[in-house]
């Protein structure tokens, strides 16, 4: 049985909080991807996580919320995969470490997929196959989906997640 399940069975799994408020706190510069900011102070990031699972938390976000292909091109990034599987390690090993979960977090691409958009269902596919690989091959325990408006992304978003991995 996956860890996530063994979880629930015990009852209420407390979700970590506002991490991206939680790194501008911690000084995080205005523009610049909090992604690439985790990365750079790896220590910031594993701080703010062993303080929520201090506070009673049961599941950490990996701080990968944007590190899709279209949010990371803003900022002049590229390597989906590599920034993924580091972003994860980090928030793995301060999890697995306290016995609690990592959960891979997937965000907006801030695109319209068809019909409402010009962005093709298999663009949507693979723009979020590459995230979820990397995230579930670097030890995630489930999977949120979050902050999407575009019903059309959280359904393409969804699939992805069923076809790259045995996530809850």
């Amino acid at each position: 049985m996956n860890a996530f399940f063994r979880q629930l069975q015990k009852g209420t799994i407390i979700l970590d909080g506002s991490t991206g408020t939680m790194l501008q706190k911690a000084g995080m510069p205005r523009g610049i991807s909090p992604e690439e900011f985790c990365m750079a102070r790896p220590e910031v990031i594993t701080r703010i996580q062993e303080e929520y699972l201090h506070a009673g938390s049961d599941l950490l976000l990996i701080p990968s919320f944007g590190a899709n292909r279209v949010k990371l091109s803003h900022f002049g990034l590229k390597d989906v995969e590599g920034i993924n599987r580091k972003l994860a390690n980090i928030t793995v090993r301060t999890a697995h470490k306290k016995n609690k979960l990592a959960a891979a977090d997937i965000g907006p691409t801030g695109l319209f997929f068809e019909p409402f958009g010009e962005n093709s269902f298999d663009e949507g596919i693979s723009i979020f196959s590459e995230q979820i690989k990397a995230l579930a091959d670097c030890g995630a325990d489930c999977i949120v989906i979050e902050t999407q408006i575009d019903i059309q992304e959280a359904r393409i978003s969804c699939l992805a997640a069923m076809e790259n991995s045995d996530l809850p």
